[in-house]
């Protein structure tokens, strides 16, 4: 069994909103990671995110996209809560309550698989990233993305004095380029990169004084959107796409 790090009780205390919406592009780390997935999930695919609650990036390519949405989640109220959100903005999915190692769905029948800040939560990503190529049909992605919280840099550095118990939970070894690619099956081409704009989203600034840690965050998300080009230093997420053969 694969050491998980966090468990389904750590994303049972997240706070739900009222209803779920959509990521929107207004937002600069929805508009980064929806860049991701834009030119590969495609009307009539079939997709699975893992990892899926509460379920917004799902629900936009179920609605948006036109794509047959699939998602697990092993969090019991996650997947509950995600349901919810689904019946009441009346779009189709298919979201099971389950381990991805253990998955009902069957292999080989996706034509995209991304898990978005997932696999950094095990001590051992290797099988999960290596069960994300199995589920692909041939030709088929997988897109994982982990919080670029790596030696060295900005958000590593913020998290681990903001939110140090959150820090704690993720599995820092493989947050640089060459470690994720190191977590590549041999059965696959494989990429890894840094990627984003500036992401308050990354740094718990919830854990701030009122009002100002809600201040930093909107100035943190305005210097986002003003940024002409990607920053080095500033990106947020590091990815690693994989291509069944």
């Amino acid at each position: 069994m694969v050491e998980d790090l966090a468990g389904p009780a750590h994303w049972d205390k997240r706070d739900w909103p009222r209803r779920l919406r959509m990521p929107s592009r207004s937002d600069v780390g929805n508009a980064d990671l929806l860049g991701l997935l834009d030119a590969h999930v495609t009307p009539g695919c079939r997709v699975l995110e893992v990892g899926c609650a509460p379920g917004g990036f799902l629900l936009w390519c179920a609605s948006t996209r036109k794509a047959h949405a699939c998602g697990i989640d092993y969090a019991p109220k996650s997947f509950r809560q995600t349901l919810q959100y689904f019946a009441d903005a009346g779009a189709a999915a298919d979201i099971r309550h389950e381990d991805f190692m253990q998955t009902s769905f069957e292999p080989g029948s996706f034509e995209v698989v991304y898990s978005l800040g997932v696999v950094e939560h095990y001590a051992d990503p290797r099988p999960m990233v290596q069960k994300h190529l199995d589920m692909l049909k041939p030709g088929g992605i997988a897109i994982i993305t982990v919080p670029n919280y790596g030696p060295g840099g900005i958000y590593g550095w913020l998290k681990q004095r903001l939110s140090p118990e959150t820090y704690r939970l993720h599995n820092i070894s493989i947050m640089t380029v060459a470690g994720m690619l190191a977590l590549s099956p041999d059965n696959c081409s494989a990429r890894a990169y840094a990627f984003g704009r500036l992401a308050p989203g990354l740094l718990s600034l919830q854990v701030l004084p009122r009002p100002f840690g809600g201040l930093v965050g909107i100035a943190f998300d305005l210097l986002g959107r003003l940024q002409p080009m990607e920053i080095r230093v500033l990106r947020p997420w590091l990815v690693l796409e994989l291509t069944r053969r």
